[in-house]
């Protein structure tokens, strides 16, 4: 692992063993861990560097966890945001480059 290399973890719950068994061994290669949960006290937020609780009832049916959802993508929006701000420059260039590709695909 890299210096800069991070692990984005997803989880309403923060208790998902497969995922916690994951961050558990991105940590022992000393890889920073960003997590987005609803429970600030649950596994997964503990062992992050970094933890945003994001809001939202837990629900049976995932098509009714809207709240938890958009609350969700809002801060993962926030966090590509931030990064493509800091690092303009290469962001444009990537976007650039991702249009191009698109543009081929198109009749």
């Amino acid at each position: 692992a890299k210096e800069q290399d991070v692990l984005f973890a997803f989880s309403n719950s923060g208790s998902n063993k497969e995922l916690l068994d994951n961050i558990k061994l991105a940590k022992e290669y000393g890889v920073k861990i960003i997590s987005i949960t609803n429970n600030k006290k649950s596994p997964i937020a503990s062992y992050s560097d970094i933890s945003f609780i994001s809001y939202g009832e837990e629900y049976m049916f995932r098509s009714e966890a809207m709240e938890s959802r958009l609350s969700t993508l809002m801060i993962t929006d926030w966090l590509y945001m931030s990064v493509a701000l800091k690092r303009k420059n290469e962001y444009l260039e990537n976007i650039n480059e991702i249009r191009k590709v698109i543009a081929t695909k198109r009749l």
